[in-house]
């Protein structure tokens, strides 16, 4: 359940990165 919580984090970090990149 832990796991899945950080990996939707990093998932919306990814996210928020490549948002501002461009």
């Amino acid at each position: 359940m832990l796991s899945l919580q950080l990996h939707i984090k990093k998932l919306q970090l990814c996210k928020y990165y490549s948002d501002n990149m461009h």
